[in-house]
């Protein structure tokens, strides 16, 4: 870099976007701690192993796109949903309903297919999944959720759901 450092630049990068990722790609340390004041990721020397870095890149998009939206196929369309607009999800049949805070769509497939991976959506009972984040209130039959939905707990899922739910709280 000719007329700045890295760190000059992520600390512009700060400026204009508090979420990006930054990882230090360097040959030296010396800037290892102020790395703490623009929130890096990683760092890695030079060469970089790509291996490292392919996985530092690929987990952060997992994280922070992938992550927090379903995609499916329902009949010739792709839709995109983000999760926060999902209140939960419930199998009818050989479809899932998916219930959004505002209307419902319907995928053709399995539940467990469909949570797969998505942190914020949990298995609460054998056809029910809620979105923890859009739980108001949890009973030991039931999670209420703010749009005063009322979905089924069963006991078998109770502590997993119990367990997100704080942890959700905890990160707020």
């Amino acid at each position: 870099m000719n007329e700045t450092n890295g760190m000059e630049l992520a600390k512009k990068i700060r400026e204009y976007d508090s979420g990006a990722t930054i990882i230090f790609i360097t040959s030296s340390l010396d800037f290892a701690l102020q790395g703490y004041d623009v929130k890096a990721t990683h760092y890695l020397m030079k060469p970089p192993d790509i291996d490292t870095l392919e996985r530092l890149i690929t987990t952060d998009y997992q994280q922070r796109f992938k992550s927090n939206v379903l995609v499916f196929k329902s009949g010739s369309q792709v839709l995109r949903i983000p999760i926060i607009d999902v209140v939960y999800l419930e199998t009818v049949g050989r479809k899932v309903e998916i219930v959004l805070q505002n209307g419902k769509e319907e995928f053709s497939g399995k539940l467990s297919d469909l949570i797969s991976g998505k942190e914020h959506l949990i298995r609460c009972h054998k056809a029910f999944a809620v979105n923890i984040k859009a739980i108001r209130e949890l009973t030991r039959t039931d999670a209420i959720a703010y749009n005063k939905a009322v979905i089924p707990v069963s006991r078998t899922f109770i502590k997993d759901v119990q367990q997100a739910l704080l942890k959700q709280i905890r990160d707020v």
